[in-house]
């Protein structure tokens, strides 16, 4: 998918250089060498949505059965263009759901990018795209509600809170800190925990 981008944008050789950088890159050895890093499957997944909204392998397809005659109708051949931008917003859904905090980057670069296309991908894509990471967002919401008790509470600040607990109960051996700095400890993480909620 990586090597189609660039070859879309550019040409054969920048594609095949761009994709050997890509490869030997020491980040990418790093990330994908070792389990349960976030990073790998969130950049997997965005590279596939960018290989769905820009390469349109089905478009290209459609074109395909056109000059052939094998779509009978314009119906058909909507529907088949429809999933080249359903396919990106499924892919960039389940990047988001890896690294949900990149939204606030990914959603407005691939709204602007629709949004620079043509008239029926500003329709087309902008509405399967907001409706499909919609989906997804109300999914990460449930999980949260389901795991954390509140759909806006996310692992980090469930810890957290766990935290404030083992240090409130003081079943630790504190002996060597006073209580009132474990009290200030306590009183530290919940003030965390106020202003991330």
């Amino acid at each position: 998918a990586f090597y189609s981008i660039v070859k879309k944008i550019w040409d054969k050789n920048i594609a095949l250089l761009s994709y050997f950088l890509f490869l030997i890159h020491p980040a990418v050895f790093y990330y994908t060498a070792r389990g349960f890093f976030h990073n790998a499957p969130f950049v997997a997944f965005l590279i596939l949505a960018a290989y769905f909204y820009i390469c349109q392998p089905f478009g290209h397809l459609n074109e395909k059965l056109k000059s052939e005659s094998l779509l009978v109708s314009a119906s058909q051949s909507k529907q088949v263009k429809r999933s080249d931008y359903f396919l990106g917003a499924v892919m960039l859904g389940l990047a988001l759901l890896f690294r949900t905090s990149e939204a606030v980057w990914v959603i407005p670069i691939t709204f602007f990018l629709l949004l620079s296309r043509g008239k029926e991908t500003r329709k087309n894509g902008l509405l399967m795209t907001a409706a499909v990471v919609g989906l997804f967002a109300a999914f990460l919401l449930l999980l949260n509600n389901y795991f954390y008790g509140s759909p806006l509470r996310i692992g980090y600040t469930a810890g957290a809170q766990n935290l404030v607990e083992v240090i409130e109960s003081a079943d630790l051996e504190v002996s060597a800190l006073p209580a009132s700095t474990v009290s200030a400890i306590a009183k530290f993480v919940k003030n965390i925990l106020k202003v991330a909620a």
